[in-house]
């Protein structure tokens, strides 16, 4: 169990083959590297053995040992041996890093992270700015202090709250946002994407698969789908410019006719379109700001 003196924030960097990490952040002066075998397969047990664990100059290295290529690393990765990586850290710490297989979880505030995974879960519960791909697993974020970029293939992404921008790209399964503050992208060909609240632009687009936006209270929102509904909730006391059109399914627009707004109002503009869906605008359904 290799232990480090570490009074402030590091940078973790993991390479590894096939592994499950999970990281702690919390209020301490050290930092504690455990390796172990996932399973009590012999394959296991040799790639836990001969897992380096290296720390210099604020750098944590974590490696798996490495036989293959990349296409050998994403294909077989299973038969390198796989390993349960825990590290107790400070708070602040950043993480970099990749596996072919494997899932990462993190517990606690971490700094800027950028993790890939061919196949895994990436859980965090808060971090700074962020950079994930995956190609296959489950994206769940509490909440981001940063901007935040994030692309998977297939899989299910979820973000609490951002404060940040961000662009995020899922071919296959939904998106879920709670709160962003800056300016947000969506892309997605197969799945629905969903937003509580936006603060400034989105831009969302899908092929199949729904929109919606519970709230937003000013700037540019520009909705498209090829065969799904769209919904936008706009914020009380916020003025809408309203350009939609549904080839089939039609528009629903519940918002009051309204003088032109003062100069103290907020205004936002929607450019919505689908082929097939409905389109809905009306007034935010949602309660205050948490």
């Amino acid at each position: 169990m290799p232990t480090f003196a570490t009074p402030a924030p590091i940078t973790v960097k993991l390479d590894l083959i096939a592994g499950d990490v999970h990281l702690t952040a919390g209020d301490r002066a050290d930092t504690v590297v455990t390796v172990r075998p996932a399973s009590d397969r012999e394959v296991d047990v040799r790639a836990a053995e001969r897992t380096r664990v290296e720390y210099a100059d604020g750098t944590l290295s974590v490696q798996t040992p490495k036989r293959r290529g990349l296409l050998g690393r994403i294909s077989g990765a299973a038969q390198e041996g796989r390993v349960q990586v825990t590290v107790d850290l400070p708070a602040g710490s950043g993480v970099r890093g990749a596996s072919a297989l494997g899932r990462m979880h993190g517990e606690g505030r971490l700094g800027e992270c950028r993790f890939s995974t061919a196949a895994g879960d990436i859980e965090l519960e808060q971090t700074g700015p962020l950079r994930l791909d995956t190609a296959l697993g489950l994206v769940s974020i509490g909440s981001a202090i940063g901007d935040v970029e994030a692309t998977t293939a297939h899989g299910h992404v979820r973000i609490g709250r951002i404060e940040g921008s961000a662009e995020i790209k899922n071919l296959s399964g939904p998106v879920e946002i709670g709160q962003i503050t800056g300016d947000l992208k969506l892309t997605g060909v197969n799945g629905s994407l969903s937003v509580d609240r936006a603060y400034a632009d989105v831009t969302a687009k899908t092929a199949n698969g729904s929109l919606r936006i519970g709230e937003v209270r000013q700037g540019s929102v520009s909705l498209e789908a090829t065969a799904g509904s769209i919904e936008v909730g706009i914020r009380e006391g916020t003025s809408a410019y309203l350009d939609a059109h549904s080839l089939i399914g039609g528009v629903r627009n519940a918002l009051n006719d309204a003088d032109a707004p003062a100069q103290s109002d907020s205004t936002v503009k929607i450019v919505a379109r689908t082929h097939v869906g409905t389109i809905e605008v009306r007034r935010s359904l949602l309660g205050q700001d948490s």
